[in-house]
């Protein structure tokens, strides 16, 4: 079906696929979506996989900490943010209760980061930033409200994101973070907008410069000017490093914390470590340098 798209569209299979992934494998939805986002138009309407998604935990008691996912098509979006919230609790089991605290500090987080990713390093709390936020104006799925203020750190946005997590956590809650994603940050590529707070493609040890990449924030997602403190393994990374000869960024094999969101081709899921209470405490305060560990649980979102 990949194909399809790309005869359409134009796209290359990779760029194709995840247009397809998008619209949780329709065709005609994955073709409307890339002309609508050409024209620099949101959609008429998002596709129903997305409008029926919202952020719920499992009840499961062996995985209470991960993300529920109804449908294909936003499993990227849900992989992000549990990854996010999975190392702001220091990587704790999968059995481990997450609260709707919890969830407001990773939306937070997540865009602060779209906020600020091209503050000055060390400006970041000292300058505001404006975030935006959508809500629905009606029916879920319909037009949206926004409304903007000026944020001073990840705090300050989960203060105002607080009267919105019913409506993020209900349907539709996954459409509403990535409106406010782009209208805070601008389009780019959504996955490493979510993790890094801009879009970076570049897996690669070394920029175009022929500079090394030491910082996390210099490699795609990540920490270091201002990431997330996890990372995304996908196949580009591997066809990068195995098949191109091209070294890999060392942040993206060595996170400050054991958690990575998984790409497979045509879904996205998280893996983390689970870690020993003190070591929680400690990942809490300030993240590991390295990780050591080889083994890895891991949840299906």
């Amino acid at each position: 079906m990949a194909d399809s798209v790309a005869a359409i569209t134009g796209l290359d299979p990779a760029q194709a696929a995840s247009y397809l992934e998008m619209a949780g494998g329709d065709v005609e939805m994955a073709v409307q979506l890339f002309f609508s986002m050409a024209e620099g138009e949101p959609a008429a309407a998002a596709p129903p996989p997305w409008i029926e998604q919202g952020f719920e935990f499992s009840a499961a008691p062996e995985s209470r900490c991960g993300l529920l996912q109804g449908k294909n098509g936003p499993c990227g979006v849900l992989a992000a943010v549990n990854a996010e919230l999975l190392a702001q609790k220091g990587c704790p089991p999968p059995s481990a209760a997450a609260t709707e605290a919890d969830l407001r500090a990773a939306l937070a987080a997540i865009l602060w980061r779209c906020a600020s990713a091209d503050a000055p390093a060390g400006a970041k709390e000292s300058v505001a930033q404006e975030v935006v936020l959508a809500r629905w104006e009606g029916a879920v799925g319909g037009p949206i409200v926004t409304e903007s203020f000026a944020a001073d750190g990840a705090a300050s946005v989960a203060a105002n994101l607080a009267p919105l997590m019913p409506a993020l956590r209900q349907k539709g809650g996954v459409v509403l973070l990535c409106y406010a994603c782009v209208l805070t940050r601008g389009v780019e590529a959504l996955m490493t907008l979510l993790m890094a707070g801009r879009a970076r493609g570049n897996v690669g040890a070394y920029g175009q410069d022929g500079a090394k990449r030491r910082r996390s924030g210099d490699a795609g997602s990540g920490v270091g000017g201002g990431g997330s403190a996890c990372q995304i393994l996908s196949p580009c990374c591997c066809v990068a490093w195995c098949v191109a000869g091209v070294p890999l960024a060392d942040p993206l094999k060595s996170p400050p914390l054991p958690v990575y969101v998984l790409h497979g081709g045509d879904h996205f899921t998280v893996a983390w470590v689970p870690l020993p209470a003190k070591e929680r405490f400690e990942a809490r305060v300030a993240p590991r340098a390295s990780v050591e560990r080889c083994s890895a649980q891991t949840v299906q979102c």
